[in-house]
């Protein structure tokens, strides 16, 4: 066989022993919770692009893939994981994938991954998000990863319920250490590809939004009240102008719910 034709071949066997195994984790992820947002037949029916879009690059030797339940944070459907980080079956949780992260990273990676969900939700698309990172194998030495993040279930409220990550070992590919972001949108997408960058930069820039004095003063009283209208008679201002500084400030920050703004604030320290 032509060496190309052979690694064709060869990179298609593997594509579909990958795809068998995320569609067989899932169908057993919704046999065994009863997941009634995510029917069988949904799994079932998925198309291929939807999990294997990015595999042009599939190497089955670096390359790796999981899925993760954004409802119950839990990570399942592994592909290859074990072999491409060195970890033992058992390790790979949540948990420990989050602790693989660089520590330097690891913060920015959050709040980039509640963001994602948050573009997802505000411009009821279904985009797909390329983060470049660092994580650590289980020798100690840490590979640089392209991660392309696919939302895989969307309910009816468009919150991602489901997402899949293919990761590519980019590290003889790439010197910078920095993280790095891009979104591919659909055609029909709501905003361009600038604006949606542009949802993330003050997270990438490691530049957080100012507020005003006002802003900050109902952000933190609402801190403990959990309500605009006791900020607004601790403050001696107006229920309406309470609402119009915490309005300004998830508009600065991007976000829909003042929850969102509070955890900002405080991961800031601001409050």
């Amino acid at each position: 066989m032509h060496p190309v034709a052979l690694q064709y071949t060869t990179m298609k066997n593997e594509s579909n022993r990958m795809t068998a195994t995320l569609r067989s984790a899932l169908l057993k992820y919704v046999e065994n919770t009863k997941n009634g947002s995510l029917p069988t037949k949904k799994v079932q029916d998925m198309p291929e692009s939807d999990l294997l879009a990015a595999l042009q690059h599939f190497d089955s030797g670096t390359d790796f893939a999981y899925v993760i339940d954004v409802a119950q944070l839990q990570m399942y459907g592994q592909y290859n994981m074990a072999e491409a980080l060195g970890y033992e079956p058992e390790a790979l949780t949540l948990g420990g994938l989050i602790e693989a992260l660089h520590p330097d990273e690891r913060q920015m990676l959050h709040k980039l991954s509640r963001r994602m969900l948050e573009f997802v939700r505000r411009y009821r698309v279904e985009p797909v998000f390329s983060v470049g990172h660092r994580i650590r194998k289980a020798d100690g030495s840490y590979v640089r990863i392209l991660r392309r993040v696919y939302p895989l279930h969307i309910d009816e409220r468009h919150q991602v319920r489901l997402y899949v990550c293919l990761c590519t070992d980019i590290t003889a590919h790439v010197t910078t250490d920095k993280i790095t972001l891009d979104v591919t949108l659909p055609p029909a997408a709501p905003c361009t590809r600038a604006e949606a960058l542009g949802y993330f930069r003050d997270i990438l820039s490691e530049k957080p939004v100012k507020f005003t004095p006002q802003e900050l003063a109902v952000i933190r009283v609402w801190v403990e009240t959990d309500s605009a209208k006791l900020a607004a008679g601790r403050l001696g201002i107006t229920v309406r102008t309470a609402e119009t500084h915490l309005k300004n400030a998830r508009k600065k920050l991007g976000v829909r719910r003042t929850l969102d703004l509070v955890l900002y604030a405080k991961e800031q320290g601001l409050v």
